[in-house]
């Protein structure tokens, strides 16, 4: 079960010991959000993995905008993208032949 699975987290502070600082991936999901939701977050994360694989960077930045309901996802950083396309509501940034980010404005809303 996922919410049975232990987190490590080691802290660097003096007088924590090892074995204080390791908590379930409940407790610490529940620190941030209602403890109902954290099934549900866990999910739809490990839903996205497959495409995450499949995308063509081993490293993902992923930023949203709340108040402007944009979302920024890169594949470099910095992009140094020199060009860009726009389709409905989602700019791709290249450089070159290569995708370097997506920005999906509205992302809330279905797409």
């Amino acid at each position: 079960m996922e919410s049975e699975k232990i987190i490590d987290f080691i802290h660097h502070s003096p007088g924590i010991s090892r074995e204080s600082s390791i908590v379930t991936l409940e407790e610490r999901i529940s620190d941030e959000y209602p403890v109902h939701e954290d099934k549900k977050i866990v999910g739809d994360v490990l839903k996205s993995v497959p495409y995450i694989l499949n995308m063509q960077s081993t490293h993902i930045w992923i930023d949203y905008v709340q108040d402007a309901d944009v979302l920024y996802i890169s594949y470099r950083k910095p992009q140094h993208a020199d060009d860009s396309e726009m389709d409905d509501n989602i700019i791709t940034h290249y450089s070159g032949e290569n995708i370097v980010g997506i920005t999906v404005m509205g992302a809330k809303k279905p797409l």
